[in-house]
């Protein structure tokens, strides 16, 4: 047991060795703290490596400073501010997200704040070189390579689960709605036909699912898709409060397509019921749902499919629109429920 506790102990203490150097070049890595975790474990397990770690020109050096308590050079604080804001100014300048820029200069001044509260030495510190300095933003550009997709990633995951949770509220709603009356789904306003994204219209007020606004458990925002840039939950929630129209991320079949007035119609079973709304606007600018790579759709059991997309009009789920749509012309949309019907 003994052998196999040295043994654990000169494994640690290489591994804390590793970590350190990193942090060496690494400005946001913290370094001292796992040399001086290497020093105890190589105390216990190798006085060799003790020896050798402790009087080594450059390793020795943090932890005869955290012994003696005296600082940090200056030279080093100032290099490591320069070097953290050069690298993390390059990692914001080619992300194109605002939160992410947001979150790296937090943690940027908060590593800088902690630096500047170090206490300082006036000793010299070992020459920095060229190597380095390629090496420290070597590792910066890698681990913003492999983070920054990732945190992409996460966050479109986290907007597609918004989109479908939002139309499952929607569903919800349209089935307490249908019990308060007598079976049936939103009606449109008279006059109209056809599928609508409309949600409000002046002189018309509430129409489709608008009828459910601020009823049945759903707000403004529950009828906006994150991944819907014109039609996000914020823009939503600014517009219902206004006196315009209002249009909604998702597309309400209402009747169309073969569609019954009644929910629990025979004819009804596992159609079709709401979408994300695609629309290439004719000399316009298109309505974009999830970058048109797939769409949720919600059926009239309450199932959430999510379905592959495509931006030619017609051929899935993406309809078109004359350039002169303002709300109150209806895109043809017969196509796509058919579609969203298929099995």
């Amino acid at each position: 047991m003994p052998n196999f506790r040295r043994v654990l102990y000169l494994v640690l203490g290489l591994a804390c060795v590793s970590a350190g150097v990193i942090g060496i070049f690494l400005p946001v890595w913290p370094t001292t703290p796992f040399l001086l975790a290497a020093a105890l474990l190589f105390a216990k397990s190798s006085p060799r490596l003790y020896f050798w770690m402790t009087r080594n020109q450059y390793l020795g050096s943090f932890v005869r400073n955290y012994r003696e308590q005296c600082g940090v050079p200056r030279v080093i604080v100032y290099r490591a501010l320069g070097f953290l804001w050069l690298t993390l100014g390059v990692s914001m300048f080619f992300t194109g997200l605002a939160w992410v820029r947001i979150l790296l200069a937090v943690i940027g001044l908060g590593v800088s704040i902690h630096l500047l509260c170090l206490k300082k030495a006036t000793r010299s510190p070992g020459r920095f070189t060229l190597i380095e300095l390629l090496v420290s933003l070597g590792i910066m550009a890698l681990l913003a390579s492999l983070l920054l997709p990732a945190l992409n990633r996460a966050r479109i995951a986290a907007q597609r689960s918004v989109c479908s949770n939002n139309l499952r509220q929607i569903g919800y709603a349209i089935h307490l709605y249908a019990d308060d009356h007598h079976d049936f789904i939103p009606a449109l306003a008279p006059g109209f036909s056809g599928s609508v994204m409309m949600l409000r219209m002046p002189g018309l007020g509430p129409l489709g699912l608008g009828r459910l606004v601020g009823e049945y458990g759903t707000v403004p925002k529950n009828y906006g898709c994150p991944l819907s840039p014109s039609r996000t939950p914020g823009y939503l929630t600014g517009k219902w409060s206004g006196a315009g129209p209002v249009q909604a991320a998702y597309l309400f079949r209402s009747t169309d397509a073969g569609l019954a007035e009644q929910l629990s119609a025979l004819g009804n079973q596992a159609k079709a019921l709401v979408m994300d709304f695609c629309c290439v606007v004719e000399g316009g600018s298109p309505i974009v749902a999830h970058d048109y790579a797939d769409v949720n759709i919600l059926y009239t059991d309450g199932a959430i499919k999510n379905r592959k997309n495509a931006p030619a009009p017609g051929t899935l789920y993406t309809v078109a629109a004359p350039a002169a749509m303002s709300g109150s012309t209806i895109p043809e949309c017969a196509a796509v429920w058919r579609h969203a019907d298929l099995p």
